[in-house]
């Protein structure tokens, strides 16, 4: 069975009438919907606006965990293939029957994104890469491109790398990528736009702030992430040192005003592409 997955949390539920119309709509109809709801309980004002078939778990602990539980116990299901999205996204039509057309000889499917803000006819196609590349680690071994709005991955894939997940990763999609790829599992890009990523405060890094609060948090995120890997092998040691530097230079308003200069005019349009 193919599955759709999102995560239902108490930023993103105001948006979820305008998110499920776009799951209910899908050209495609032979998938089910799952979602966790996250420190939420699943109530009428849901299961009146959900018109595919679905299920569900409620689970209260932080989002990281409560992301990788609910996936467990998908995984339980022997799902074909789990397509994901962000409850606070929007997916086209077409979404779910162009990746179960595209994904055939591959492991793993990443697609473009379009970026709206508050205004919603206003919309900016993000990445510029060639259409159908395959995605290759020193693509995402500092950056990443690779979110959970334009991600799907077959249940054998994601089964095998589940519980090599770091809980307390704040940047979960871009683990799971990476860990596709060192497991030897082939994904491939599509410059299809077939999301629409929403650019607002709830955003765990947003493509267009840079203020010095967001830096630090950014910092703080990738720190982590590289830390992480070291354990795991890959030698990030210059990298972590240089961030560390970074992370004290940027304490002083003097810097930070060249450096917020700097990587506006340089931004490459990935997540953590700076700092």
């Amino acid at each position: 069975m193919i599955y759709i997955y999102t995560t239902v949390h108490p930023g993103s539920k105001f948006f979820f009438k305008e998110f499920i119309n776009t799951i209910n709509l899908q050209s495609f109809k032979k998938f089910k919907l799952f979602i966790c709801f996250n420190k939420i309980r699943f109530s009428n004002f849901f299961k009146n606006k959900i018109k595919v078939d679905f299920s569900y778990l409620e689970n209260n602990k932080d989002q990281r965990s409560a992301r990788i539980d609910s996936l467990k116990y998908l995984l339980k299901k022997d799902p074909e293939l789990i397509v994901f999205i962000d409850s606070d996204d929007l997916m086209d039509k077409n979404r779910l029957a162009y990746i179960i057309k595209n994904i055939k000889n591959y492991d793993f499917f990443v697609h473009n994104l379009l970026l709206f803000g508050n205004n919603y006819k206003k919309k900016t196609r993000w990445l510029k890469k060639r259409n159908f590349s395959l995605i290759k680690m020193s693509e995402i071994n500092y950056k990443n491109y690779i979110g959970l709005s334009n991600l799907a991955v077959k249940g054998f894939a994601l089964k095998k790398v589940i519980d090599k997940i770091g809980t307390n990763l704040i940047a979960f999609d871009w683990c799971l990528a990476k860990l596709l790829l060192l497991n030897k599992y082939k994904g491939i890009y599509s410059s299809a736009s077939l999301s629409q990523y929403r650019q607002y405060n709830y955003n765990i890094s947003n493509l267009t702030n840079y203020s010095k609060l967001k830096l630090f948090k950014d910092l703080k995120i990738k720190l982590q992430h590289l830390n992480f890997f070291n354990k795991l092998g890959l030698n990030y040691n210059k990298k972590i040192n240089k961030l560390i530097s970074l992370k004290k230079k940027i304490k002083l308003d003097s810097y930070y005003m060249k450096y917020k200069k700097k990587i506006s005019n340089k931004h490459t349009g990935y997540w953590w592409s700076y700092p």
